[in-house]
């Protein structure tokens, strides 16, 4: 049956590196803070940070507890992406 998780680009116009959650706003409200963080460190500015595309995946059968704790991990993450993303869609840009 699967599951649906919800993704941001932690680097925008990146795809390698994604920040996975359970909802859309609790995925929004992480790239929120992110670029906030970013933008109160000075090092960036807020065409330097660019747009974070969020998308909707819809993923294969598995713990999704288990399955974001890898995700987030970056250790195994793109193995077990690769063997459970079915598939991905843009259901957000978050820009400024």
């Amino acid at each position: 049956m699967g599951f649906i998780a919800y993704a941001y680009q932690i680097t925008a116009g990146n795809d390698e590196l994604l920040h996975f959650g359970l909802s859309l706003n609790e995925v929004h409200a992480a790239a929120i803070a992110q670029r906030k963080e970013l933008q109160a460190s000075g090092d960036f500015t807020r065409q330097e940070i660019g747009a974070m595309v969020i998308y909707e995946c819809e993923m294969r059968d598995l713990d999704p507890a288990a399955v974001m704790s890898a995700l987030n991990s970056r250790d195994d993450a793109t193995i077990l992406l690769a063997s459970c993303l079915v598939s991905k869609r843009v259901v957000q840009i978050v820009a400024d």
